[in-house]
Parts: C-alpha cells; structure tokens; sequence
C-alpha cells in the first residue's frame, strides 16, 4: 500500500455571510386610528376620563366645539370669492355730424350701458385725447361741444379722422371702448410745389412729382 505526500501547498474556501434580501412590498396607506384631527382625538381622550354622571353634559360641550370648529373652516375656505366682479359695459359714440368745415366745431357725446355707470369718458381723434374727461350721469354724457380750440390737431386739418370714446369704468363697472366714426374736414389748404428744370421753351411742357 502506498501513502501519498501531503500537498506542499494549502487551499481554503470562506462561507459567504449570511446575507438578507429585502423585497420592495407595495405600500398601501393605513388609515389613522382616529377619524377627526388631533383636536378632536384629544376631546374624545378627555370625554373618557369625565365621570359618567357628566359624561352627557360634556359631550354636549364636545359636540358644539366640533360644529364650531368645522363650520368656521368651512367658511373661511370660501372667503376669497366674496365680493361682486365689476358689470361689462358698452360705450356708443355719437357725433353732430360726420363733415365739417375746417376750424368750425362740432358736437360728441357718448352713452354708456350696462349696470349703473358711473365716472368719466374720453374722447380721442386719431387716437390722440381732446378736451377734458366729460363726467357721466345716468349713463350718458351729454352733448359735449368739440372746437378748434380744444382741438387744435383735428378741425384745422383738412382730410378724414376718426373719433372715438372710451369709458374709464369705475368700482362697479369695467371701462368699455367705442367703435370709430370717421369725420371729414373740409375746406382750403396751401400746398406748395416746387420744380427744377435745366433747359425749357415757351408754352412747353414739365412733368412734377408731388410727394
């Protein structure tokens, strides 16, 4: 029988450490242990340790906190929609007449409806406000009279402008704008021309540009 020599060299092997595997469960939300909040909870805590001789009187007590409490959160929630929204106006425009002659005048007034305005109108040429703010009553403004004085970039200048009227609202109402109404200036006016031409002949011909 033959012994083998022992091995000249030596192997050894570690157990792996006990190792923990953690499975990711679904989580599902357990409901509190009391149904109010920790106002209420705390009352019905207090309603335990009250003899029973006065357990009725204080769970009266308890009951009226509780309505208290929770019609006072109710009303405070719906706080912030107090208070009426400004009522949608419409504003009309009318003029005296829709031609005049240059450095005459003219006439405007505006009618505002829609709830009870109140407040101030006005009134623009070419975009460009005349005269002062026309006060409102009982939604109109009156006949307000328009002149070259009061309006020095619109009657003295021949051609077309548009006018127009807008309603500044109030507290109660919103502010609303009017459509335009195109009013024409008549009359003269200087235009000077001026031409250059380096040779020319009696009675010829000289073609201008007037830009």
């Amino acid at each position: 029988m033959s012994v083998a020599a022992p091995s000249l060299t030596t192997t050894a092997s570690i157990e792996p450490a006990d190792r923990v595997y953690l499975a990711q469960l679904p989580q599902t939300r357990t409901k509190p242990l009391w149904p109010w909040g920790g106002g209420a909870g705390i009352a019905v805590l207090v309603l335990l340790c009250v003899p029973r001789k006065r357990a009725r009187a204080v769970m009266a007590l308890g009951l009226i906190w509780v309505l208290s409490f929770t019609v006072s959160c109710g009303g405070g929630g719906g706080g912030g929609g107090s208070g009426t929204p400004p009522v949608a106006t419409s504003t009309q425009l009318t003029v005296s007449s829709t031609k005049v002659a240059a450095n005459r005048s003219i006439s405007v007034s505006a009618t505002v409806s829609g709830g009870t305005p109140d407040g101030s109108v006005h009134f623009f040429v070419d975009g460009i406000g005349i005269g002062g703010l026309a006060p409102v009553t009982n939604g109109t403004t009156g006949n307000i009279t328009v002149t070259a004085a009061s309006a020095p970039a619109f009657l003295p200048v021949v051609g077309t402008h548009s006018v127009s009227a807008r309603y500044l609202g109030s507290t109660a109402t919103q502010a609303s704008q009017s459509g335009t109404s195109s009013v024409t200036v008549t009359g003269t006016t200087t235009l000077a021309i001026t031409g250059t031409a380096p040779t020319t002949t009696a009675n010829g011909n000289i073609s201008l540009t007037i830009n």
